[in-house]
């Protein structure tokens, strides 16, 4: 059973970066997520860090004022929402572009996440060819994650980490706690938290850290 949820999740991951890299998404282009904790989610993250775009995690529960801020200011070409009730609140910002949405749920009138997904399976293998390459340029310092702050003390400020700060993390993490492989935890924490990124990946058997797919690209298959 393990065996094939992680075979899952490689498979979405490499289709979600080639799907990516087909809609002509390139190395620091940014796409915002507006999501509940999902495995899609995960997979997203994933498969953006294949290519070096930044992801852009937003907190389910900041104002519209706070949301059009973040819109502007990322420049973010790409927002995934996960269901109808966070679209509905989102959709308020004076600058989010329906056209630029896709979701989790299947939502009518709106684009789906697996559209992405399908345009990476049917990708050629030139496209699979380029992903490669840019997975294996992609350096340590480079921008994984650009996090926004709460705006408790002002206006919300985007944190950049890079593929070091994320791994630095969860490698501690895992050393603390002495994780190993088999080892599973329960998260509280929203994914979109600093250490909600750092976490999703330590348990995956085989893989260590995010930086994994650029030190093995090999692992995405034809």
């Amino acid at each position: 059973m393990d065996s094939i949820l992680h075979q899952r999740y490689i498979n979405y991951s490499c289709n979600f970066s080639y799907g990516l890299y087909e809609l002509s998404l390139r190395k620091d282009d940014k796409i915002i997520t507006i999501s509940s904790n999902r495995p899609e989610w995960n997979f997203c993250d994933m498969g953006m860090a294949m290519i070096g775009v930044i992801h852009v995690p937003v907190f389910t529960s900041l104002s519209v004022s706070d949301s059009e801020y973040i819109i502007s200011n990322s420049g973010a070409k790409i927002y995934l929402v996960s269901e109808k009730r966070l679209l509905k609140y989102f959709s308020k910002a004076a600058n989010f572009d329906p056209a630029n949405v896709y979701t989790f749920d299947k939502i009518e009138g709106f684009n789906s996440w697996k559209e992405i997904v399908s345009k990476g399976e049917n990708s050629p293998p030139g496209t699979r060819s380029e992903v490669k390459k840019i997975m294996e340029q992609i350096k340590h310092e480079d921008i994984a994650t650009l996090i926004y702050t709460s705006g408790t003390t002002g206006r919300s400020k985007g944190v950049m980490l890079s593929h070091r700060n994320l791994v630095s993390n969860f490698l501690a993490t895992a050393d603390v706690f002495k994780l190993k492989p088999e080892d599973k935890s329960c998260r509280y924490v929203m994914l979109a938290a600093g250490l909600g990124i750092t976490r999703p990946n330590i348990q995956e058997p085989g893989f260590i850290t995010r930086k994994i797919w650029v030190l093995s690209p090999q692992i995405c298959r034809k």
